[in-house]
């Protein structure tokens, strides 16, 4: 897999707490585009994040997206235990995490993850 980025994932574990993830080699997509209508237009980014098992363990992540997980392209220091989500995500371009998918078939070299966001 080629890879282009880093990324730092914020977890929703709970109710109010969150688990960081970083995986330091993945091949990150990002679509910028708007729908255009009568009544204006729409933004409708949509990030893929192609992830390594090599970068992040096939173990590491849920088996489905809980609509309040977040990635931000990089590596993010901030401790979830330490500063808020919210001072995190408004401090650095983050996405919501809307699919998670383990790709865990074939050769190891060829295993990720697939994590789609808006």
């Amino acid at each position: 897999m080629l890879t282009n980025a880093s990324c730092t994932l914020y977890m929703a574990v709970g109710k109010d707490r969150y688990q960081r993830f970083t995986a330091e080699a993945v091949h990150w997509e990002d679509t910028r585009a708007a729908n255009v209508n009568k009544t204006g237009s729409t933004a409708v980014d949509s990030i893929a994040v192609y992830i390594p098992f090599s970068s992040l363990s096939s173990s590491a992540l849920p088996g489905k997206a809980s609509g309040r997980d977040y990635i931000i392209r990089g590596i993010v220091e901030d401790d979830p235990e330490m500063v808020p989500i919210r001072e995190i995500v408004s401090g650095h371009e983050a996405f919501t995490i809307s699919s998670i998918k383990k790709c865990d078939y074939g050769s190891p070299f060829m295993q990720h993850w697939e994590v789609g966001a808006k």
